[in-house]
């Protein structure tokens, strides 16, 4: 019986023998590579700009509360005063420390915010720094059974109080935080 042996070709096909990377493909690689990190590049600044953003509005919402907590903590009208007035009583002016009733807050318009007892929020003093917020109060007399319309008179047993934190920088990082509900004798109600 003989033996067949078999023996490898002396070539081997022509793919088996490329066992490199030609130059197009290295430079097709690197272009890849680099649309890749110019990418991510491009969106590290954006998102620092939505985590400022986020901060911003949280701080707007945080100061819009704080004042309507401020004034839902003060009596509806002042019961001392005959007649009553709307707005501020004689002797009562700033700082809000010395406001007792909700309709004192009518158009109190700071910016940078204050604490109630006039205190700055401008990084002074040991207060954080929020001079790039400006917060409005607008106390309005309107109808028992219609909030939204407004009563010159003042003869309704309703006012209308609205709190806007806006930012005085440019461009503007976040939207106007309002916030917005009615007091009357029996209690208040939340708009929104």
């Amino acid at each position: 019986m003989s033996r067949m042996h078999y023996s490898h070709p002396n070539y081997l096909p022509r793919f088996a023998c490329n066992q490199g990377l030609s130059l197009i493909e290295v430079m097709v690689s690197l272009l890849i590579i680099t649309i890749g990190i110019v990418g991510f590049g491009m969106a590290i600044p954006l998102q620092k700009d939505n985590v400022e953003a986020m901060q911003e509005k949280r701080i707007a919402l945080l100061l819009a509360k704080q004042m309507m907590e401020e004034i839902q903590a003060k009596a509806y009208e002042d019961s001392n005063q005959t007649p009553v007035l709307f707005g501020l009583e004689p002797g009562e002016d700033a700082p809000r420390i010395n406001f007792d009733d909700v309709d004192d807050y009518n158009d109190w318009d700071k910016n940078p915010p204050q604490y109630p007892d006039g205190t700055i929020l401008n990084d002074e003093s040991e207060t954080p720094d929020y001079q790039g917020f400006r917060r409005r109060v607008v106390v309005e007399n309107v109808t028992d059974y219609d909030y939204g319309n407004i009563q010159l008179d003042g003869t309704t047993n309703s006012k209308r109080i609205t709190v806007t934190v806006s930012s005085i920088n440019d461009p503007k990082l976040f939207d106007d935080i309002v916030i917005m509900w009615v007091a009357n004798r029996e209690g208040m109600e939340l708009l929104y």
